[in-house]
């Protein structure tokens, strides 16, 4: 098993902005931090997002208030800004087992090919783990994600 070199790290930041903004956030940052990302990509959560991988970087904006609620609650309570940490872990299955171990709940483990099935190709496994609650203010996610062999450098 491969490891990503973002195990026992933070993976990637999601920063939330509002539908109207996301171009012109993703053009911000990418011209401010000379980083490229990757997308639009739609999730089926109504959720249109850009990535850069190399970076450790996500925008994106909801589109659906239904399906993508805590977003935009997000939004209409705290403005545009980061919206999650995604902290990188070696084993998926042990990181939910200690944060439930310790009281919190995980009530979301999701693959990640579900909301984007290109990424197949890039990765063996996506695995990610979302916090229901706030922990000291920031909202949590680990993720396990395996390159294949062929996207190691």
């Amino acid at each position: 098993m491969v490891l990503r070199k973002n195990a026992n790290r933070i993976d990637h930041i999601a920063i939330c902005v509002r539908p109207e903004n996301l171009e012109a956030a993703v053009e911000t940052f990418s011209e401010l931090l000379d980083i490229k990302f990757e997308g639009p990509f739609e999730s089926t959560n109504s959720v249109t997002y850009y990535l850069d991988w190399d970076s450790g970087m996500e925008v994106y904006a909801p589109s659906d208030r239904m399906l993508a609620a805590d977003r935009f609650e997000f939004l209409e309570e705290h403005g545009e800004g980061v919206f999650r940490v995604i902290f990188g872990v070696p084993d998926i299955g042990e990181a939910v087992t200690r944060a439930r171990a310790m009281g919190h709940a995980v009530p979301i483990e999701v693959s990640a090919f579900d909301l984007n099935p290109q990424w197949r190709d890039r990765f063996q496994l996506m695995d990610e783990a979302l916090f229901a609650n706030l922990i000291y203010g920031v909202r949590i996610a680990s993720s396990q994600f395996e390159p294949h062999e062929s996207e190691l450098g």
